[in-house]
This record gives C-alpha cells, structure tokens and sequence, in this order.
C-alpha cells in the first residue's frame, strides 16, 4: 500500500507551520514574537520598508486577495454542507479507499507499529502513527478549540491565542513510510472519521471469535488492555468473549474453569444475555459430579459461589432442598444405629449429615451426643506405616504405628536434667534386694476404666523375659542372657529377677513390651477376639489398612457405664503432600498432625485453633554402614562418603526448606543433643568435595582399581525423599556412585547403607541396635571392630559407675566420628499440631499419641460456608 507523501496527499496536507501577522506561512516553529527589517544583504526582510519596493508590490497583491477571499467566504466553504475538497490532479495517483482496506493480521497487530487510519471526506484513507489526543480526537480538538474561542485565558497573549485557535484546527499526523519529511498537518475539516489502531484490535478479535479462534482473540484483549486501559467498546468484545469461552470450556468438560470464566462476566455485567441459562448448568454439573463422589462440602462451595453472583437461583434452590432432605435422612439414620448400640455406625452418620448440611436444626446437639459417646482423632500424615515393618529400615511412620499400638514395661515419659524419665502401664511398684542385685516388681492388679492395655500376670511377664534371654530365641539379646542370672513368677501379681550385674538404668533396658499369651485369655474377658493375632497390640490394634487410610481402634474399649470417655479410634489418612493436608486442616477434615512442616510452623503457632507442641526429643537423621559391607571395610571409602555431603546447605535448602536454621542443626553422632550421651566438644564432619574426591581415588587404588555401587537403603519418609537426588550428586562428583533401595525393596535386599531417622531415648541401651543392623544383637557383632573397641563396649556394657558410662559412650562416639563407621547428618526439631477439641495433650510428648488413651475429643465441625 502506498503511503508516501504524494501529490494527492499533499492537496490536503501541511508541513508543519506558524503565520506572521502579515499572513505569510513559515515551516515549522512558532511565529516571532516581533517584526523587523534584516540587515542589508542579509536576505529576505520581514519589515514593508518604503525602500523595499519588492516587498510593497508583494503586500498589496497579499491584501487584494485576502479581501477577495473574506468577501466570499460566508457564500463559499461556510455555506456548504461538508468543505469543498481541493481540486485533484489527473496525473495524480489514488489513495486507497476505506472500503479497499483491510483489518490486519493478528501478528502484524501483536508485532508491527501501532498505526491509524485518516478517513477523509472522499472515503480515501491515510495509514499515519497514531494520532493523540485519543480516543475521540477530532472531538477534543473541537471542545478545546470552542472553549478557547469563548474567552481568552490569563496570561496569554493574542498573538499566542491566535496560534493555539489555528493549531486546533489541525492534526498532527506523520505518515508511516512518509519519506525524509514525514511529518505533517492535516485541516480537521477535511477528516470524516478516524480508525484507531485500537479499534482495528477489537476489530480482529470480533472476527476471530467469529471463527471461534477464541485463544488468540484473548491474546488481542489482553494486549490492547494493557496498552490503553478502558479503550472505549472493549468490555463489550471481552464481555462476549467470556460468555463464549465459557460456552467452549463446557463443551470440553472443563466445567470449574467455565464457572469460573461465568463468574468473572457475571461480576462485570451481571445481566448479560445467557449468563442466567449458562453459569446455572456449569453449576448443576460440578454439583452432579460432587455428589457422585459423595464430597457435600464441595456441593455446598459451589452453591455458595452461584448464591453470590445470581441470587435465589434455582440451581441453588433445588440443591439445597436435596442437601437438607439427605443430611435429615443420615440424621434419621444415626439415631437409629445408636439405638442398636452401634455407636461408631452412628457417630460416622452424623458426621456424614455435618458435611452435607452442618446447619440442619438438631444437628448440634445430637453430633455431641454420638461424639461424646464414641470418640475418634482423624489424624492428617504424609506417610502410612507399612503393612509389615521392616526389620532394618523402620521409617518415623512405622514407629508412630509402634509406639501407639505397643506397651513396653517402662516408657519413656519425660525429659529432665539431660536424662529421659519413665512410667510403667504394668508395674505398680518395684523394690531392689542385694544391693540391687535382685528387685521384686509388683504388677497393677486393676486397670483405670480409660486403660485399654490387657492384664498381664507375672507368668506371662517372665515368659517374655526368659525368651529374650535365651540365645536360641528369635528375639534373643545375648546382653540379656549375660545380666540376668534367674527370673521367677512369685504369685499372678508379683515377679521377681536375679542379676548378674547391676545395669545403669534398669528402665532403659525393660523398654521392651512382653507379648499377650494366648492363656490370658481367662483374664482379658473383655478383649476382642482378633487381639490374639497380634500379641504385642495392646494399647491399640489396627483394624483397617488401606493404601490411603489406616484404622486404629482400643484393644480393651471402655465400659459402656463409664461418665467421662475418651478415644476409642484414630483414623490416619494420607494425603498427597503437605499443601493437600494443610488444606485438609482448614477445612476441618484433620484434627490432628504428627509432624508440621517448618515452612508453616511459625503461621500455625499463632493460629489460636490449634496446639503446636514440640516434642521433647529431635530427630536425627544419619547413615549407618553395613558392617558386613566392602564399606565397613575400607576406611577413606568411609571417609569420602562423609566429607562428599555438604550438611548445612542440605539441612537448610532441602530438609527445613528455608524456614529457619533454629529448627535443626548439624550432629556429631547419633544421639539427640540434649542427653547425656551428646558430646559437644566434637564438631560435625566438615564438608570437602576435594578431600572427598583424593579419599575416593586412594579407596579406589585399595579396592584393585574399581569402586564398587553401593547400595543405600531408605525409609519412607516424604522429608528424607526431597534431600536424596542432592546426596546422590554430591557422591556423583566425587567419584562415588550410589544407588537407592527404595522402602518397597524386598527386605532381605543387600545393602550397604541405611538413611534412617531415630529419636534415641537411652543411649547406652539404643548405641547397640546402632550396631547390630543386619542381624541379632551378640557378641559377634563386634568382631569387625578393632580390638580398642571391641573392649571400650565391653567395658560399657559392664560399668556401674555413671561417669564413666558417660565418657566410654563420648569417647566411642569420637571414635565413629573419626573413623566414619556411621555417617552423622543433622538433627531436627519437630512439632506435632491438634485442633483444639482434643484435650490431654503432654506440654512436651515424647512421641505422637503420647497419652492417648486419655485424650478427649470434643463435639465440633465446621459451619462456615466453604
């Protein structure tokens, strides 16, 4: 298209120009602001001097046709209808007509310059840069030039007001491709209309919704709204727009996302043809598939969300009336179930009427009623416990599922003075004889109406110790065999045991729960039947495990005539990852959480809805080396695997995920820093990628040229999951290459190194399950070890003296350090969080469901609109 400055052209445009009071025309620049001869030889004058005689002939000829031209002016040009357009030369050629032009491509309009179109009185169209004031130039140059007209303003003076009139009469306009002198003006009373560059967006996007290419219409939307916002006509292309968007998403089956585009038209024109008819059956699917996947609570969001943009729709109305007829038959239901002394039926029920219409009159009162008689903690976690725990790799899921589900003969109950303290379920007193060489125990000969643990005489107790003791048992501990001297039962409710030596803590080594035997029974009337399957289950017994919920139920559950109860189930549900179960939490679907992640720790400990307590012991992460393994062999194989990690990038970055250092730190071994056992003269390994990478090429010259693969063993824990791939790399650009054992790996699986997480809470008991990994824990576990260790254990495992327990234990923890034989990480605080409604809660648990059996649950659900 040809845009040059033609002839054509030119009969209606100006260079730009000012007038002298003598009506001459000057290019570019206001007129001066005096008038004055030049001097002589200098050039044209602007002064009519008489001597100037060119100058006079040339101002009469002016004058004589300018009093021509006044004196036909109100019966020429004034008079038409539209101004006479100058006369067009023959030989000039055409400019292009409007009805020849085209609406541009989407890219030339996303890419190219901005241009408009002048279409003047002839249909003929000039393509100049855009064009300002706008939108609605010539109309604000009419407005500014009528307001001018009326009055002159302060401080301006006539010859600056007569410019400013001519200037109004008059775009400024440069044409696209114009040549060297581009830039021009053009007399307003010559334009019929102009076409913005922005109208010719809405333009094409108009087109390209016709088409239904609704994408790149959007992209044209979104470019002009962001280059002038509020351009006049836009909301009505966007309006249209969003209603067939909308009508697209529908069809697709994307249903939310056409309800979401409903709602935005919705709230920018509320009435808009169709929007009624459509957001209505956008709502009846996402209500149709939520009530198939019985998920009331999503109903009821989405109701609330139509009840906002179109009040008293009838999609909401029959919905709701559904909702109220379902919640008052579940009602129905609970009540009838409590009626036949299914209390956990009926309890389900009414939790099912609170997630489908939690303001049903009635509703209240009869949910505390179930809940207090029948109390369940759903519990929101990350990880399930195995169906079977591993021996080797047990994960924090696996001992959240142990420590609930078993009763050891003491527990740890408390931290004080750097020392764990303890309580028994089974022992009500004990008495040491002999100078402590012989104790008498006697056992609790009733039970609490909230204990759910089963009655066990001395028979079956000493039952349990004499299978530990004896070397041929599957449970067998040779330390045991080597303390203990005789075990006897004294009568159903009193035991007595003979020592050989006298053990530091006789409560860290009875840690150790004693299986129900099957002639309990005469004395466990009130257990179900399916206990006897699982012997050690005493507090509580898994009665449904799925892939994504596990049922934990009381082993004994409470008298039906007891006033206050407490817990009789808790339901863990797995959910995807922490977003999803913090989500779970808002909701009210979770009560309670074992562990919080860091990032959300700090926003939830000013939530007044919850309880964040922190547990009284970290948790320790470390790698334990095989001893069996080509790794436990060789020393800077140890060694490189040590310095290879760079812990404090690790912790930071990957484990805590930037929340904080104060959350967790570097270790020297694997006892938690605020027990006795914990030496803190001894810094954590340093991080060396050279060391590691030298340690590595002298392992490699010992092992006869090849490195050997090993094999690292992990635990399913969603934590230890994000930190993996980066320990992998770090050992890759070492030279070292390990591979993972994922937790599903069969357990009989060589291996060569354990990522476990621990919470030791004896040290001089637990330091030897830190030894015997790959089978029993005796003597001959201790046989790959030097011979300075082999006898500083030994001594250990003999001493009375504290003090020096203490100092064998740090001293044999340097030595590990030293030598590598484990591979210490860092250890981490942990919180575990519960809603309010559950009371009993230890200040500082020592493990997840610390006192669970005489927790309360109170009566609450969510009643907020979702």
């Amino acid at each position: 298209m040809n845009t040059s400055p033609t002839p054509t052209v030119r009969r209606f445009l100006r260079a730009p120009q000012s007038r002298r009071r003598d009506g001459t025309i000057l290019r570019g620049g206001m007129p001066p602001a005096t008038l004055g001869c030049q001097a002589p030889g200098s050039g044209w004058s602007g002064c009519l001097c008489p001597g100037n005689v060119a100058a006079v002939w040339s101002a009469a000829v002016f004058l004589v046709f300018l009093g021509a031209w006044l004196l036909a002016w109100p019966c020429g040009v004034l008079g038409q209808d539209k101004p006479a357009l100058p006369e067009k030369s023959p030989d000039d050629p055409p400019l292009p007509k409007l009805s020849e032009m085209k609406v541009p491509e989407t890219a030339e309009l996303l890419r190219g310059k901005p241009f408009d179109w002048i279409v003047l009185l002839n249909g003929d169209v000039l393509v100049v840069e855009p064009v300002s004031p706008r939108p609605n130039t010539l109309k604000s140059l009419q407005q500014q030039y009528e307001d001018l007209l009326k009055a002159r303003p302060p401080g301006m003076s006539v010859e600056e007001h007569r410019q400013k009139l001519y200037d109004l009469r008059r775009i400024q306009l440069t044409l696209i491709d114009g040549g060297e002198e581009p830039d021009y003006q053009l007399e307003t009373r010559f334009v019929d209309r102009i076409v913005y560059f922005e109208d010719l967006v809405l333009q094409r996007a108009s087109q390209l919704m016709d088409a239904g290419q609704l994408p790149a219409a959007y992209e044209l939307l979104m470019y002009l709204d962001r280059r002038h916002r509020g351009w006049p006509e836009y909301q009505t292309h966007y309006h249209r727009f969003l209603l067939l968007d909308s009508q697209r998403l529908l069809d697709q089956g994307q249903t939310e996302a056409a309800f979401v585009q409903m709602e935005r038209l919705s709230t920018l024109a509320p009435n808009y043809p169709q929007l009624y008819e459509l957001i209505g059956a956008a709502a009846e699917k996402l209500a149709a598939a939520a009530f198939d996947a019985a998920d009331f609570r999503r109903i009821r969001h989405f109701m609330a969300r139509l009840d906002r943009r179109v009040k008293d729709h009838v999609v909401v109305r029959q919905w709701n009336e559904k909702l109220t007829q379902l919640a008052s038959a579940s009602v129905s239901e609970a009540r009838s179930a409590a009626s036949l002394g299914d209390h956990r039926a009926a309890v389900d029920l009414a939790d099912r009427a609170t997630r489908i219409w939690p303001t049903l009159p009635g509703l209240k009162e009869l949910h505390q009623e179930l809940t207090g008689r029948y109390q369940v903690v759903h519990a929101g976690v990350v990880d399930l416990p195995a169906p079977s725990i591993a021996p080797v790799a047990e994960s924090a899921a696996d001992e959240r599922a142990r420590l609930l589900c078993e009763i050891p003969l003491f527990e740890p109950d408390r931290v004080q003075d750097n020392v764990v303290r303890y309580r028994s379920a089974y022992i009500e007193s004990w008495e040491p004889l002999d100078l402590g060489r012989e104790l008498r125990f006697q056992l609790r000969p009733r039970r609490a109406s909230w204990e759910s643990r089963p009655v066990l005489t001395a028979g079956a107790i000493v039952e349990g110790i004499l299978a530990r003791a004896a070397s041929s048992s599957a449970a067998g501990d040779d330390r045991w065999a080597a303390n203990i001297r005789s075990v006897e039962a004294v009568s159903p409710w009193e035991w007595r045991l003979s020592l050989n030596r006298i053990p530091l803590r006789l409560e860290g080594w009875f840690r150790v729960p004693i299986p129900l035997p099957p002639d309990a029974a005469a004395y466990n009337a009130d257990l179900p039947a399916d206990i006897w399957s699982a012997p050690l289950h005493q507090r509580f017994r898994v009665t449904e495990q799925g892939e994504n919920r596990v049922v934990f139920q009381r082993t004994r559950p409470e008298a039906a005539d007891v006033a206050v109860r407490h817990v009789a189930e808790i339901r863990e549900t797995r959910y995807a990852d922490w977003d999803r179960l913090l989500q779970g939490v808002n909701r009210g679907e979770v009560d309670f959480v074992p562990v919080v992640e860091w990032r959300d720790l700090a926003d939830l400990q000013q939530d007044n809805r919850f309880f964040v307590q922190q547990y009284a012991l970290p948790r320790t992460h470390l790698i334990l080396i095989n001893p069996h393994s080509v790794a436990a062999r060789n020393g800077p194989l140890r060694r490189a695997l040590q310095h290879a990690l760079p812990r404090e990038e690790l912790l930071s970055i990957h484990i805590l995920q930037n929340a904080g250092t104060n959350y967790g730190r570097l270790v020297n071994g694997p006892f938690p820093s605020v027990l006795y056992a914990y030496d803190k003269r001894l810094s954590p390994p340093p991080y060396s990628a050279g060391l590691a990478a030298s340690l590595a090429a002298t392992a490699k010259k010992e092992l006869g040229g090849e490195l050997p693969v090993l094999k690292l063993r992990v635990p399913a824990d969603a934590v230890v999951a994000r930190v993996l791939p980066e320990m992998l790399r770090h050992w890759k650009r070492a030279g070292l290459t390990v591979e993972l054992l994922p937790p599903a790996a069969d357990p009989g699986a060589s291996w060569d190194l354990l990522y476990t997480t621990v919470r030791l809470t004896e040290p001089y008991v637990d330091f030897w399950t830190l030894l015997a990994l790959a089978g029993p824990t005796d003597w001959k576990t201790l046989q790959i070890y030097p011979h300075w260790l082999r006898e500083s254990l030994l001594e250990l495992e003999r001493t009375v003296d504290w003090a020096l327990a203490v100092r064998l234990l740090q001293r044999i923890q340097s030595e590990f350090l030293i030598e590598a034989r484990w591979l210490p990480l860092w250890e981490v605080d942990e919180w575990l969080l519960a809603r309010k409604r559950i009371t009993g809660l230890p200040e500082r648990p020592m493990q997840a469901y610390q006192y669970v059996e005489r927790w309360t649950v109170q009566s609450w659900f969510p009643t907020e609109v979702p």
